[in-house]
């Protein structure tokens, strides 16, 4: 059984279009929308596949009468980016069944530095002691994209949080630099997607506590976009990296 409080983390999904978008959703996410942000470089082409996971049932705490399940029969989305990023989902009325996966592709490129936030709403059909309904989810909340400058990696890094500065170089021929910062040493999942989702290359990475560069080699990688993913166990980071 898939338990889950409603929160304000289901909030953080993506949008609508009459495009399906050719994206596919990650095999294994901790959260029901992952990533929740992302960090891009100005002036550079962006793409990012939201991965959703709509849970099968759910648990609310009632006054007086406690803990009570509550069955999610299906979810929909909308959302509404502004000028210059567009967002598709893999089914036409971005709405996903219960117990099941699915993806948003959000696309654009950003020319000022800054955050650009795709505000949504989500509202869930419920089946609760025999009666179905939906509810909507108050004060929506944005996905955000850190936009930053082209040499903007110390900015990004904390040795007190997990972030993932912009890979350099990129475009990338042989090798290029990923610069991370987590706030334990610990492993870290490293996948390399194609825009269609397919996955090129992964790699397990020993993280110190702190600042990290690895050597990433895509020496015999077709040439072309890619998102490079950080997975440290509870959350995913991401970054494009073009191929020359």
């Amino acid at each position: 059984m898939n338990k889950l409080v409603f929160s304000t983390a289901l909030l953080l999904t993506i949008g609508i279009s009459n495009v399906l978008a050719q994206c596919t959703p990650a095999a294994f996410t901790f959260l029901p929308v992952s990533p929740l942000t992302d960090t891009t470089e100005v002036n550079l082409p962006y793409s990012q596949t939201i991965t959703i996971s709509v849970p099968a049932d759910t648990t609310i705490t009632l006054p007086i009468v406690g803990p009570q399940q509550v069955v999610i029969n299906k979810m929909t989305v909308t959302a509404n980016p502004p000028a210059g990023f567009t967002t598709a989902c893999d089914v036409a009325t971005c709405t996903w069944n219960a117990n099941t996966k699915g993806c948003i592709q959000v696309t654009g490129t950003p020319t000022v530095i800054g955050t650009v936030a795709i505000p949504m709403s989500i509202a869930i059909n419920y089946t609760f002691n025999g009666t179905t309904g939906t509810f909507n989810l108050p004060a929506p909340a944005p996905f955000n994209i850190e936009v930053v400058g082209p040499n903007a990696v110390d900015d990004v890094l904390s040795a007190n949080a997990f972030r993932f500065a912009p890979c350099s170089p990129s475009p990338a021929e042989t090798n290029t630099t990923l610069s991370f910062s987590s706030p334990i040493a610990t492993n870290m999942a490293l996948m390399m997607y194609d825009l269609s989702g397919a996955v090129v290359k992964t790699a397990e990475i020993r993280a110190n506590a702190g600042i990290n560069k690895y050597d990433f080699n895509v020496a015999g990688v077709a040439s072309g976009m890619y998102i490079v993913a950080l997975n440290n166990g509870t959350r995913t980071l991401t970054q494009r990296l073009m191929v020359k």
